[in-house]
């Protein structure tokens, strides 16, 4: 099976509209698409799973990268549809919550909030968004209308819970990858045996071991 997927020329179109101009970085010994299919998954933290487009760094922070969204099944009556998680960008997490909203918590409802309290939870975009033009510097504001607001400009729930989120790991895990593709096309291509970093130290520590 991993061989099937590995031969799809899914990878190469994916690869083609993420980096049109990396077509040519290919790993000696390898097909084709299963070296553009080892790209794509090394560059998989900033690609979106349904339009296949590769996220940059944004004001939303963390929110602005494809973030892991459980879909309603396209069939609800089908027994066989079992929902199932796609990791969607931003673009895209505001096109599936538009026409799924989610509900507004009970312990919400009708409260009312501190504009201070409100941007420090949901963010100023957010709390600005949700003011009426004809009031200016109101102290109170109705939660629902700032969440809704929030929801709509970071992705919905999960994406408002991520604007915080620090960057820095999913950037370190795609670089990473990334660099690890890009040695391995090197030193395979001046004729040297590639050994994955894991599979090396899992050798030493075996020789450190029994040895």
């Amino acid at each position: 099976m991993y061989e099937i997927v590995a031969d799809l020329g899914t990878w190469t179109k994916i690869l083609q509209q993420v980096y049109p101009d990396r077509l040519d970085r290919t790993i000696l010994g390898l097909s084709t698409s299963k070296s553009h299919m080892f790209y794509v998954l090394a560059s998989s933290f900033r690609i979106c799973e349904q339009c296949f487009k590769y996220c940059i760094v944004g004001s939303e922070g963390r929110a602005c990268f494809p973030l892991s969204v459980r879909v309603i099944p396209l069939s609800p009556t089908n027994s066989e549809h079992q929902p199932c998680a796609i990791r969607l960008c931003l673009a895209c997490r505001k096109v599936y919550f538009e026409r799924h909203p989610e509900p507004i918590p009970e312990a919400i409802g009708n409260r009312l909030g501190i504009d201070i309290d409100l941007r420090d939870k949901y963010g100023t975009e957010a709390v600005d968004a949700a003011v009426h033009p004809a009031i200016i510097d109101a102290p109170w504001l109705h939660e629902k209308d700032v969440l809704a607001q929030a929801r709509n400009l970071f992705g919905g729930d999960i994406g408002l819970a991520a604007r915080e989120q620090s960057l820095k790991d999913s950037l370190k895990k795609c670089n990473g990858r990334q660099y690890m593709y890009h040695s391995r096309m090197i030193i395979v291509a001046a004729g040297d045996l590639w050994v994955d970093h894991a599979e090396r130290d899992l050798s030493m520590a075996l020789e450190t071991i029994y040895l």
